[in-house]
């Protein structure tokens, strides 16, 4: 009986002793200090025990949406020119709607040309036409494609936001979409310790882009918008230039659709320029390379423009074709290069996002929850020894 009473004692311990490994693992050292920190290691507290940064983010599907109506405008007008359709013009009638281009200026002899470029295989999936007594065309983007664009933009930003903040090293984070809203992500970080540094990687839409450029520098904006509205092009689109540290800033015209952008861009790492500067070192997806290769190649001794979330960061004159690689210079700091190699290797952002709450929890409460289950835990299983023994 004695002997059974032992090889139960020592099950009984063998099983505790396997649990307390599940619990706390190895220990590096001896002492409290030791047992706590085997124990935080092995156990992620949520944003309710620990603390951290509540955020809601609202994602600004449109400008992608505008992005997109903007490049089908640029291949429209190719094809109505490689149709002998000249002097018509492809525009969005209103900059603040996305989701509409309009064709002008078309030759009465022309319409069915233009009906059957924009009927084709191309476009009617995506697009309504309408005409206009005026003789234009009102092409407006079909309700189930916006719906499949915005759902595809936040999926989007939601995966490109957990690279980054799985980059950034934050543990158990929980990013997801928010139901309270359209086009919303709720982003919870438990235990930050910089909230501000994480909140400036996660807003940097990171949206780079390439853009021929059509006139400038202009010293003012007035002088750039006067010379896109004598340009004759409709597409043309005026933005800042802030140079460099020490020099003034300046304005440029340049083409609204742009060369490459977004997910054409696959890596980037800092480097530092000529002068010692950092900077950053992009690499282009193979057919986005062989497209900018192209262009390049069409376009040398002209200029273009490297913007970075709708501002110029360079402008640069193309020497000779430039395939898959590039850099970009322009006054970074260390942590700005980094950061913005960080974004670009994660991922572009599809549209800039804006804080719509942003809230600090303190892990004051999670302590008392936390002191208390442990109370708890420890009285319960003394509890149950003392039964099991007495037993």
């Amino acid at each position: 009986m004695r002997n059974n009473l032992g090889a139960k004692t020592a099950f009984i311990l063998a099983v505790l002793l396997v649990f307390v490994f599940g619990i706390f693992g190895i220990p590096h050292g001896l002492g409290g200090d030791a047992l706590k920190n085997a124990l935080t290691d092995r156990i992620h507290l949520g944003l309710d025990l620990r603390g951290g940064t509540h955020l809601v983010l609202q994602v600004m599907a449109d400008e992608a949406i505008a992005s997109d109506a903007d490049s089908d405008a640029a291949r429209i007008q190719a094809d109505l020119a490689q149709h002998g359709i000249t002097g018509a013009t492809v525009v969005r009638p209103d900059p603040k709607r996305g989701d509409q281009l309009r064709i002008s200026n078309v030759p009465l002899d022309k319409g069915s040309d233009v009906r059957s470029i924009v009927d084709g295989p191309g476009y009617s999936s995506t697009y309504d036409m309408s005409s206009s007594a005026d003789g234009s065309y009102l092409l407006t983007m079909k309700p189930s494609v916006v719906q499949a664009k915005e759902k595809a933009i936040l999926a989007q930003s939601i995966e490109t936001i957990r690279r980054r903040v799985d980059v950034l090293g934050v543990a158990e984070p929980q990013i997801q979409e928010y139901g309270l809203g359209k086009n919303q992500i709720l982003i919870e970080l438990p235990g930050i310790d910089d909230p501000g540094h994480v909140r400036d990687v996660l807003q940097s839409t990171a949206r780079l882009e390439i853009h021929p450029v059509l006139g400038g520098p202009y010293s003012t904006e007035a002088d750039a918008q006067q010379f896109a509205l004598s340009s004759g092009k409709p597409d043309a689109e005026v933005l800042l230039w802030t140079g460099e540290t020490g020099r003034p800033d300046q304005w440029y015209v340049l083409e609204r659709a742009s060369v490459v952008s977004g997910t054409d861009f696959k890596q980037a790492r800092t480097g530092q320029d000529v002068n010692g500067r950092p900077d950053v070192e992009f690499f282009l997806t193979r057919d986005a390379g062989d497209k900018f290769y192209a262009y390049t190649s069409a376009n040398i001794s002209k200029a273009m423009a490297i913007v970075l979330d709708n501002k110029i960061r360079e402008v640069a004159t193309i020497q000779s074709g430039i395939r898959d690689t590039g850099n970009i210079t322009g006054g970074f700091t260390k942590e700005q290069a980094e950061d913005l190699s960080l974004t670009l290797s994660t991922g572009s952002l599809p549209a800039s996002i804006h804080y719509l709450e942003e809230r600090t929890v303190g892990p004051s409460l999670g302590a008392d929850s936390i002191r208390a289950g442990v109370r708890a835990s420890i009285i319960g299983l003394v509890a149950v020894m003392i039964f099991m023994l007495i037993y």
